[in-house]
């Protein structure tokens, strides 16, 4: 008599255990599926923000050595034709420009001048710098004077910097010359139809018998960035934090919505096949169904040492017509359960399946 009630407990523990093991297994998969996309959904981020600021930004510095000569074929009381002047190509690897259309630029010439008596006598002498494109037409010219000399220094400044540097500039780490800026365009724009293939540099001299003497030179070509492109470049952890957080937040907003739509919905039960709009209603009735039959398993009346329920089965196996007595009762149970819980009439169905 007690087997029964003790082998209907350990079937009912079995299977709440075994119902707790997949909701937690369920819950871990759907929880390693999300990491799995919200990873995803964040390198896709970053990968979109850097093509965006790779294809946005422009370059930011371009320079080009400047490599000057002098026309010796002038005659001997003709200096003026002698002045320096440099030919630079802008181009490299058969490109059609170089600077980025409607992107302004600040034009340096870079002059690294040795103080030398000839330039220190020199004085303020002219820039002019001339771009063009194809076919040799000049687009931009521009002809600069301002802060073209050396800084001056005192004789008594000079000998006093020369002494306390002398062990330096004995061993060559230090040199006695000035690197002078001549800004040439404070904002140059690039001809959308005629971009610059080229410059054309000149020193003009302001005497017919001076000379210049320089290291080298470089042209400098800055870029100079406004609105977003200038956040972008002044505020690259700032921007970069708020671009890719921007596109994570709309790609995760999408694929939640997909993982709703398609993943998220809990599947049909394999047992019942309710819809999973039912899911929980489906649980309630399954739990009141197993309430009622605990109820039988566990309280059994006794009549005359015998309980109800062996008297049912004895009766069940000598008298075929009690079946249908009790399939009205377990119909009208169910019934009753259908009115106080709707949807599930599906699961009532399977429980009396089972008890019988």
């Amino acid at each position: 008599m007690l087997r029964r009630p003790v082998d209907a407990l350990k079937k009912q523990l079995q299977k709440r255990t075994k119902r707790a093991y997949d909701a937690t297994k369920d819950i871990f998969s759907r929880l390693l599926g999300a990491g799995i996309v919200l990873i995803f959904v964040l390198w896709t981020a970053v990968f979109l923000y850097g093509s965006f600021y790779y294809a946005y930004m422009p370059q930011v510095s371009h320079s080009r050595s400047v490599h000057f000569q002098i026309n010796t074929s002038c005659e001997a009381n003709q200096k003026t034709c002698s002045y320096p002047f440099a030919n630079i190509s802008l181009v490299k690897d058969g490109r059609d420009q170089l600077l980025l259309k409607g992107q302004p630029y600040k034009v340096l010439l870079e002059l690294e001048m040795p103080e030398t008596p000839v330039n220190e006598k020199l004085g303020m002498f002219m820039v002019e710098i001339q771009f063009y494109s194809k076919g040799g037409v000049i687009t931009k010219t521009s002809s600069r004077a301002v802060s073209s000399m050396l800084r001056y220094k005192s004789p008594l400044l000079q000998t006093i910097t020369t002494w306390f540097f002398s062990p330096w500039l004995l061993f060559g780490f230090l040199e006695q010359k000035q690197t002078v800026l001549v800004e040439l365009f404070s904002q140059y724009y690039e001809d959308a139809y005629l971009p610059s293939l080229g410059a054309l540099i000149s020193l003009k001299l302001p005497g017919v018998d001076n000379a210049i003497n320089v290291y080298s030179a470089e042209l400098i070509m800055q870029a100079h960035f406004t609105g977003l492109r200038y956040i972008l470049f002044y505020w690259p952890i700032t921007s970069s934090m708020l671009g890719i957080g921007t596109i994570f937040f709309f790609l995760a907003l999408v694929a939640l919505f997909s993982w709703h739509r398609f993943l998220w919905t809990p599947s049909s039960d394999k047992n019942d096949g309710l819809q999973p709009v039912r899911f929980e209603r489906k649980l309630e009735a399954e739990t009141a169904s197993e309430g009622r039959q605990r109820n039988v398993v566990d309280q059994p009346e006794t009549v005359g040492g015998r309980s109800r329920l062996e008297d049912l089965e004895d009766m069940n196996d000598s008298d075929p017509e009690l079946l249908d007595v009790q399939d009205a009762e377990f119909t009208r149970d169910d019934n009753e359960v259908e009115q106080d819980i709707p949807g599930a009439s599906a699961s009532v169905s399977t429980v009396r399946k089972r008890t019988v």
